[in-house]
């Protein structure tokens, strides 16, 4: 059985217009499924009771929080798990070259299960595409007062453009792998699993989800006109080679800042902290379809 869990309020509450192609394919396939609307996280634990990971399989509806929260529950309970990318980021997808169409996402589930990593950041949990602490989790925080009509990339530049009047260079020790890799000012950390997050910007370029390594992109000290400029190189990946950036692999983290500064998980707001640890749980998710074009 096919255990479809739907997020209503993905694509920004407009699955709606989408959720009847998914459904219609399903159909004409043959295939058996259920339906489970889930509204928060923790809801993935409830509407799975009974379930068999023997003879069910999930299938998360939505955007990178509808993955990382059924992901949660498919490592923790032994399932497999397809995906349909029907958010307004997608980056997870995205980045493993998956189309959003309804009959791409089915064809998915026909091919072989791919052992992917997930990162784990302390007690907060796993998460897909990455951990960002400073500049971009403040865009993260911001970008939940644009405008409705904006999704995605936009969205997220529209929070970009307020978050650079706030910029700040704190100071921040970096140990990877139990060596000290960065001490020094900064404007940003990330700990990514996956390329991307933000709507489709490549914070990590190089990253990949089945290397078993967590990639650690350190922003350094710099100024909000040499930030705006260089911006445009994050969508593309290019930015990797700038002075100012430096760029680490490492199967565990530690990041201190000198205060309490902003975090997300995988665009999820946590509560600011001063110190992270983050390790990698290396082919902990059996994700059903092949891995292709990853960028």
């Amino acid at each position: 059985m096919l255990r479809l869990i739907i997020n209503p309020h993905a694509s920004r509450g407009h699955l709606e217009d989408k959720l009847p192609r998914l459904l219609a394919a399903l159909q004409q396939r043959g295939m058996r499924f259920s339906q489970h609307v889930t509204r928060h996280p923790a809801e993935v634990f409830q509407v799975a009771q009974g379930w068999d990971p023997l003879t069910d399989t999930l299938l998360a509806v939505g955007g990178d929080g509808t993955v990382q929260s059924v992901a949660k529950f498919a490592v923790q309970k032994g399932f497999q798990m397809g995906i349909v990318p029907f958010g307004s980021a997608n980056d997870f997808a995205s980045c493993l070259g998956w189309s959003t169409q309804p009959d791409e996402a089915l064809r998915r589930l026909t091919e072989a299960v791919t052992p992917v990593d997930l990162g784990v950041m302390g007690e907060e949990g796993l998460f897909v595409n990455g951990l960002g602490m400073g500049f971009d989790a403040l865009a993260g925080k911001l970008s939940y007062d644009a405008p409705a009509y904006l999704t995605g990339m936009p969205r997220y530049l529209w929070a970009v453009g307020k978050a650079l009047k706030q910029l700040q260079n704190l100071q921040v020790q970096i140990v990877a792998d139990g060596r000290e890799i960065y001490a020094g000012p900064s404007f940003l950390v990330s700990v990514m699993n996956s390329t991307r997050y933000g709507g489709g910007f490549k914070v990590a370029p190089q990253a990949h989800p089945a290397d078993g390594l967590l990639d650690i992109v350190i922003g350094k000290e710099i100024s909000k006109s040499t930030l705006a400029a260089v911006l445009p190189l994050v969508v593309m990946g290019q930015h990797t080679a700038l002075p100012y950036v430096m760029i680490a692999r490492a199967r565990e983290v530690t990041v201190r800042w000198e205060r309490p500064q902003v975090c997300h998980l995988d665009g999820e707001m946590l509560q600011d902290r001063t110190e992270c640890q983050i390790c990698i749980q290396p082919a902990v998710l059996q994700l059903q379809g092949r891995l292709k074009n990853y960028s």
